[in-house]
């Protein structure tokens, strides 16, 4: 019996992982948090202190660890270095691999297969870098630089392309900050969940 995408979500619980906690950046009328830094409301062990007052940026998102039934434990963000996130539908919007454990994250050899398999079933495949805390990220479409490597069944230089975009994105990419102050007002009562 396949599980459904309610199940898997109650089933896959964040446990110690912060992940979207840091590396959101989070723009909205009760919460401002910038990128790269921890939220306010986030403390260690505990997780979210005003997790049933959060905001609508934290309530309606999940990551795709938390989405992808054939993706295991080690998968979660705090112990693969990869959050994945698909905010819309992977078919349309594409899958985003937010590299939040640098380099050392590109050793996973799964994520090689992973990347191929989405890149050969036509999903637009992206690559974060994460910058400096308060900037934004850098993103790339991996599709295009592993085509070859997926049409030749080659994991090996799926995952060459995609350190070698790491490596190009360290050496020349711009980073840009997000502009973003850390203001939080959601203690006020202002997002109470209707």
């Amino acid at each position: 019996m396949q599980q459904s995408a309610e199940d898997i979500l109650a089933a896959r619980t964040c446990g110690k992982c912060t992940a979207c906690c840091r590396f959101l950046p989070i723009a909205e009328p009760t919460l401002s948090k910038p990128m790269g830094v921890l939220c306010q409301h986030c403390k260690p062990g505990q997780g979210c202190t005003v997790y049933e007052l959060r905001p609508g940026a934290c309530r309606g998102w999940n990551c795709g660890w938390r989405k992808l039934p054939n993706l295991g434990p080690a998968w979660r963000p705090d112990k693969s270095g990869i959050m994945l996130r698909m905010d819309g539908d992977p078919f349309v919007d594409g899958v985003t691999i937010s590299l939040i454990g640098g380099a050392p994250a590109l050793r996973n050899r799964q994520l090689d297969l992973l990347v191929s398999a989405w890149v050969e079933a036509g999903i637009k495949v992206y690559l974060q870098c994460v910058g400096p805390q308060g900037f934004l990220p850098s993103l790339t479409l991996v599709n295009p630089v592993v085509e070859d490597a997926v049409r030749a069944g080659n994991p090996a230089l799926v995952g060459r392309a995609l350190r070698d975009i790491f490596d190009a994105v360290q050496k020349q990419h711009v980073w840009q900050p997000d502009r973003l102050q850390h203001v939080s007002t959601v203690l006020e009562g202002r997002d109470l969940p209707v």
